[in-house]
């Protein structure tokens, strides 16, 4: 973060907290020490927030926060700010999944009644990151989307009093409130076995591959007890070297294909130039215009928004208790064009 940039958000900080009231700030030498930035540096940044009207110089006491600034004051105590991290805080685009993620905690959040924003951050290493969240001034964190959290810093977040929910049931030192992709993977394993469907060409992940394929698996054999027949393919970003792909679909009559919405013409193409069937097409992503017959998991993004907005206003609170909430799930059959709730697997 640009140095100048922490001094400003120190002083915006002060003013959101401080409400109508106008509140002195550190000094200089104070800032620099706690920052760890010259002095001129700082001095820079006070004179740019004294010309912005952010400050207030009183001569031979120091800068005050101007209270006028702040655009939608509240008398007395501001209400709380809630900060959102989404994935690992430097996304660079959003498509229409992660909007709706953002969008949802957004809306919670202010319905609510709290102050909302939304952090980029800078920093990459453990302990500039805790300085960077904590110098947001938020009173509560919720971080979500990323595939995998620095529980350490987490913990230490709420050690210090920030009240921090994340989306990951792994984690058990904070709160999470988690899709339950578990039990709808569950439910599509129920339902490959009822359907007698075996034989499955699995083309996502790794990540997919160690953490859904497993319930997956436990569906089916808790149905029909026999395991799946799985084989593994990496469907190529292009087909210049479709070796690998070709040769997992002759092998044998594959029931269902697991993979990424975007690589389904890949697989199809590949089909039709070996005069095989294509297998069902199954999506672990949540996406627009799914091909007919193919299974996908819908991601309630609204439940999930407001049952993590109710847990922080119980952490707000005072509610110390570390949770674990998981928000069902449903699993979508697409037919005709129609989308149908798949009943129970």
């Amino acid at each position: 973060m640009k140095e100048t940039l922490k001094i400003r958000h120190y002083v915006v900080g002060m003013i959101y907290h401080a409400g109508e009231r106008s509140v002195q700030i550190m000094s200089s030498r104070n800032l620099a020490e706690h920052f760890g930035m010259a002095r001129s540096t700082v001095s820079i940044a006070l004179k740019e927030l004294v010309e912005e009207g952010y400050l207030i110089p009183v001569k031979g006491k120091g800068n005050f926060t101007n209270p006028r600034k702040m655009m939608t004051p509240f008398p007395g105590k501001m209400p709380p700010l809630i900060l959102l991290i989404h994935n690992d805080g430097r996304s660079f685009y959003y498509g229409s999944q992660e909007w709706e993620s953002i969008s949802t905690i957004g809306k919670a959040v202010t319905d609510a009644g709290y102050y909302f924003r939304q952090l980029t951050l800078t920093s990459t290493k453990e302990e500039e990151l805790f300085e960077e969240i904590r110098g947001a001034q938020g009173d509560g964190l919720i971080w979500v989307d990323r595939l995998t959290y620095s529980e350490s810093l987490l913990r230490r977040l709420s050690d210090s009093g920030l009240p921090v929910i994340c989306d990951d049931r792994r984690i058990r030192s904070v709160n999470s409130v988690v899709f339950d992709t578990a039990s709808a993977c569950r439910k599509i394993g129920r339902r490959l076995a009822q359907d007698r469907k075996a034989n499955i060409l699995y083309a996502l992940g790794d990540w997919y591959r160690e953490n859904d394929l497993p319930s997956i698996q436990k569906g089916f054999f808790e149905c029909c007890g026999s395991p799946m027949n799985i084989a593994f393919a990496d469907v190529p970003e292009e087909m210049t070297q479709p070796d690998q792909l070709y040769h997992a679909l002759l092998r044998k009559k594959w029931d269902a294909v697991f993979t990424y919405p975007q690589r389904l013409p890949l697989l199809q193409s590949a089909c039709r130039q070996l005069g095989i069937e294509m297998p069902e097409p199954l999506f672990r992503l949540h996406l627009r215009n799914t091909p007919e017959g193919a299974e996908e998991f819908y991601f309630p993004f609204r439940e999930r928004a407001e049952t993590t907005v109710q847990r922080m206003t119980e952490l707000l609170n005072g509610d110390r208790e570390i949770k674990q909430i998981l928000v069902p799930m449903e699993l979508i059959r697409y037919q005709s064009q129609q989308k149908e709730i798949a009943a129970n697997g």
